[in-house]
């Protein structure tokens, strides 16, 4: 909980705090998403074909919550593989 009076968190537990703060983000995606399955025809498609869940909103967040407003270290060495996947003597800029 917050305290608005002294403008400070009434636990003392910042990762509990942030584990809290993660888990009301997924809980909004899930709460302000249109529920329901997909219907041919029916459902609207995204136009850019991206599926997200609270899982993604909890990650951007926590990136967030580091000061990571770019490209976050737990992308991990796609950066640096991607080269070699590819069969490609280069890689994604970062």
């Amino acid at each position: 909980m917050y305290d608005l009076d002294t403008h400070r968190s009434m636990t003392d537990d910042p990762a509990q705090l942030r584990k809290r703060i993660l888990d009301l983000a997924a809980q909004y995606f899930l709460e302000s998403s249109p529920a329901g399955d997909f219907i041919p025809g029916v459902s609207p498609v995204p136009v850019s074909g991206k599926v997200i869940d609270g899982a993604d909103v909890s990650a951007v967040v926590d990136s967030a919550l580091d000061g990571w407003f770019t490209n976050r270290p737990i992308r991990g060495n796609l950066r640096t593989e991607s080269g070699t996947v590819c069969r490609r003597p280069f890689r994604i800029a970062g």
